[in-house]
């Protein structure tokens, strides 16, 4: 995805703000080598870094949060978003390297969810209707539900709302 100079120039200042060092890239983008945290900030939004892709981990948790909107589009490792008041996971990356924790957050359902997660998703502590939506790709589902090896072990009445 092509990203405007504005887009990339709030992205840099956000990393900056933070202290999060970064790699600007010859497509424009920025690439963060390492983990970017910014959990425990108070934030109500993440600001905005779809230009950026993670190596490493990404941590917001921690904070107010609504939605994911913003998030980086790429994620390496973990991506870790719990202990927040996401309603939606709107805005999280399509694929996450390594495992993907929501748990503690006010989610009905997850849509929006990561297609591919290279480890464990977590959801537990949701008041979650079903798992429809969640990752095709995973190690495991944790859950309220139970704990699932494959979308096939997941019961039918849990796969829609």
């Amino acid at each position: 995805m092509k990203y405007s100079s504005s887009e990339i120039a709030a992205a840099e200042r956000a990393l900056m703000q933070w202290m999060v060092h970064y790699l600007p890239q010859p497509d424009g983008t920025l690439l963060v080598p390492g983990d970017a945290d910014l959990s425990g900030r108070g934030l109500y939004k993440l600001p905005n870094l779809n230009p950026v892709s993670v190596a490493g981990n990404f941590y917001c948790y921690n904070n107010f949060l609504t939605s994911l909107e913003g998030a980086p589009h790429a994620v390496g490792k973990g991506f870790y978003c719990y202990n927040n008041n996401l309603k939606s996971l709107k805005g999280a990356p399509a694929t996450v390297g390594g495992e993907f924790w929501c748990d503690v957050n006010q989610l009905s359902f997850l849509s929006h969810a990561p297609v591919s997660v290279g480890s464990n998703f977590h959801c537990n502590d949701n008041p979650l209707v079903s798992l429809e939506g969640a990752p095709r790709s995973f190690k495991k589902i944790k859950s309220d539900f139970g704990t699932f090896g494959s979308w096939q072990d997941i019961p039918e009445h849990l796969r829609v709302a």
